[in-house]
């Protein structure tokens, strides 16, 4: 995994927005999940929460997870791959107990597609990608996350709360939030503001936070 740390000089660009501070991206640590080119195929439709606390309690269970075994499926090049991650738990928050294996789902994950990068012109190749909603790459095996989860429509497998933010990565070496998403696609809105809010801080202030607000 490789992860990058830039700070722009002295300057901290900071902006207020509802609900807290807005951070620069550029000063968020950032890594990436594999290595290959990230490509985001459409929009999905899903529900924005405004803050932590409506975040958690639209989720049926709230951890922090490893992914231990992962698999993921493409049809064909024009379809979007589906990744179905199993994750152990390392730190139950919220309708788990520790140590529990849980299968969660994610469109998106590495796969082949017909696309032109940035700067190329001509007739688009066939090359590998990783497709990403919301420019959100889907988990990566060996992973460490605080993860919001909702069952799915299949017994037995969750689905990531509020898309992308329902996840949120912790490097295993520095034990603090990283951002998966390419820091130049974190638009100033509410989507992003997990990442936004505790990227650069440690697990264990993140994890009390959460805990914070249980019931």
């Amino acid at each position: 995994m490789k992860i990058v740390k830039r700070m722009l000089g002295s300057l901290l660009f900071v902006s207020l927005v509802v609900g807290g501070v807005w951070v620069h991206p550029y000063l968020l640590p950032y890594a990436t999940e594999r290595d290959l080119p990230v490509i985001n195929p459409v929009i999905s439709d899903f529900i924005r929460y405004p803050d932590l606390k409506a975040l958690n309690d639209a989720s049926e269970i709230v951890a922090e997870v490893e992914v231990i075994a992962q698999q993921t499926v493409q049809k064909d090049d024009l379809s979007i791959p589906e990744t179905r991650s199993q994750v152990q738990v390392v730190k139950p928050i919220k309708g788990v107990a520790a140590d529990q294996t849980l299968n969660v789902y994610e469109s998106g994950g590495p796969g082949e597609a017909k696309v032109l990068l940035e700067g190329e012109a001509g007739h688009p190749p066939k090359r590998k990608v990783d497709f990403a909603m919301e420019w959100s790459p889907v988990m990566s095996k060996g992973g460490q996350y605080l993860l919001f989860l909702t069952p799915s429509s299949e017994p037995g497998l969750y689905t990531l709360t509020g898309s992308v933010q329902g996840k949120l990565k912790i490097d295993k070496e520095t034990e603090e939030a990283v951002v998966t998403i390419p820091r130049e696609h974190i638009r100033h809105d509410h989507l992003y503001w997990l990442q936004q809010r505790f990227g650069g801080k440690h697990r264990d202030n993140i994890l009390n936070a959460v805990e914070k607000i249980q019931d």
